[in-house]
């Protein structure tokens, strides 16, 4: 997947930096002390890379000159800030003027598929958005993340990306079935495609058959994101092998016939079962498996 078709993950830069939960320093009177921990805004990008998203990290220009002029004193307070220089230079953190907060709602809003990571509320913003779109905004926001010896804990984090990329997918794959459709009726106006397996190597590549199973996951899981191993396997033998109405309606051995398909494509000899756990999502599960066996 292209970085254009990634999923964004915004991220309220100063916020981060200026998170000091669990490394709390105190002053001799007992105040706490700021900080700007740059190791936790890393932590946070290298977790975005992970799960296969896109950082875009909106930094506040007050913040970036005062982070600047700290790096340059020996205080425990101030992490390494060539991590912001660096992230700068990459193009994945980007210095703002001071409507830092402003920028980052805009561009999640104006992003279809973005989240916003922060644990600002941002209420001050509410009254300058319609009711749909702080809604919209409230939806896009992640704000339960903790950080554990350097590590990047956030449970919803990954639920949010795994559904964004599930949408993602589904979309590009409508853009591809559009444009294949196109073609063969332009070059075969009378002709259908009748057997998958005659399709050249371009037209079903592996992501294809990832589209296919997310969009499957997307149309078929229940609200607590289980589904129905039989039904999955259907839906793809409806796909990829252009078969209509119930599994019970398919031919004998559809199932090895969707096994050779994929093997096909993919080399080796996995079942689709096994080839769908593979890939699966983080978040689902399956249920009723042992209504068909693809042995």
């Amino acid at each position: 997947m292209n970085e254009e078709n990634k999923v964004t993950v915004i991220i309220d830069a100063a916020n981060i930096l200026r998170d000091d939960r669990g490394c709390i320093i105190r002053n001799k009177e007992g105040e706490r002390q700021s900080q700007i921990r740059t190791e936790r805004l890393q932590a946070l990008i290298d977790e975005i890379k992970e799960l296969g998203a896109t950082p875009a990290a909106i930094l506040r220009r007050g913040t970036y000159f005062a982070g600047k002029m700290k790096a340059e004193k020996d205080d425990p307070r101030f992490g390494d800030w060539s991590i912001i220089e660096e992230g700068i230079e990459q193009g994945i953190i980007h210095v703002v003027g001071d409507q830092d907060d402003e920028s980052a709602i805009q561009l999640t809003l104006k992003k279809q598929h973005a989240i916003l990571v922060s644990r600002d509320k941002f209420r001050d913003h509410q009254k300058k958005l319609s009711a749909d779109e702080w809604a919209k905004l409230k939806g896009k926001i992640v704000s339960d993340f903790h950080f554990i010896d350097g590590e990047l804990i956030s449970p919803s984090l990954s639920d949010k990306v795994s559904q964004y990329n599930m949408q993602v997918v589904k979309t590009n794959l409508k853009s591809e079935k559009a444009a294949v459709v196109t073609t063969a009726t332009l070059e075969q106006p009378t002709k259908a495609i009748t057997n998958p397996l005659e399709k050249s190597d371009e037209e079903f590549d592996e992501m294809i058959l990832l589209d296919e199973l997310y969009a499957g996951l997307f149309t078929l899981s229940s609200d607590d994101n289980q589904f129905h191993m039989t039904e999955l396997l259907a839906h793809l033998a409806r796909e990829l092998l252009g078969y209509e109405g119930l599994s019970s309606d398919f031919p004998s051995g559809w199932v090895n016939e969707l096994k050779s398909f994929l093997c096909q494509i993919l080399g080796g000899d996995l079942r689709p079962s096994t080839w769908i756990k593979q890939n699966l999502p983080a978040g689902f599960s399956v249920v009723g498996e042992n209504v068909l066996l693809d042995d």
